[in-house]
């Protein structure tokens, strides 16, 4: 829709036989409607497995509340508990003595500047890395659109140096540089 918006042109539908192109529009497909109807009761056999809500609106069933939470996130939370300088800003935060910076999610979890604090759990901090830095949709990206993409979601004290010395130490990354 953002793309068509850039777009001034005026759409006309033209019926049946005054169309002399055949498009998708002017098509009836009931074999396809009729097998979507036997999908949707094979589906809600499978999101009843997952225990996802499921409501009946209008014309048939609608997944209406989908809520996943990434479990080296639910482990960074746990881990804030065991760490010294988290523990002493929770305190803060509850006394108000801290600034705006920081704060306390629902889960217990701080975060400062509203991402999520990495406690000084050198384990959780290199499985962070790898996972960000080995992911499918990334495949080695350098220093720079590594600390980009972390910083959206993730702080610790040094991120940006111990992204440079992760990227640093990666054999792939060494072997593969591009010649300017």
């Amino acid at each position: 829709m953002e793309t068509l918006e850039d777009y001034d042109f005026a759409l006309h539908y033209h019926p049946g036989k005054a169309n002399v192109v055949v498009d998708a529009l002017s098509r009836k497909s009931f074999g396809q409607l009729s097998s979507l109807e036997l999908r949707e009761f094979e589906m809600h056999a499978v999101i009843e497995d997952f225990e996802l809500c499921l409501g009946l609106e209008g014309h048939g069933p609608c997944l209406y509340s989908i809520s996943t939470r990434p479990m080296v996130i639910q482990r960074i939370v746990e881990a804030q508990v065991h760490d010294e300088f988290l523990e002493k800003v929770k305190a803060q935060l509850v006394a108000g003595e801290i600034d705006e910076n920081w704060s306390m999610y629902e889960d217990g979890s701080v975060r400062f500047k509203g991402r999520l604090c990495v406690p000084k759990d050198v384990k959780l901090r290199n499985e962070l890395l790898a996972d960000a830095h080995r992911a499918k949709s990334t495949i080695h990206p350098g220093n720079t659109k590594m600390y980009q993409d972390l910083k959206r979601q993730f702080w610790w004290s040094g991120m940006k140096r111990d992204i440079a010395q992760f990227v640093a130490n990666c054999q792939i990354c060494q072997q593969v540089k591009a010649e300017h």
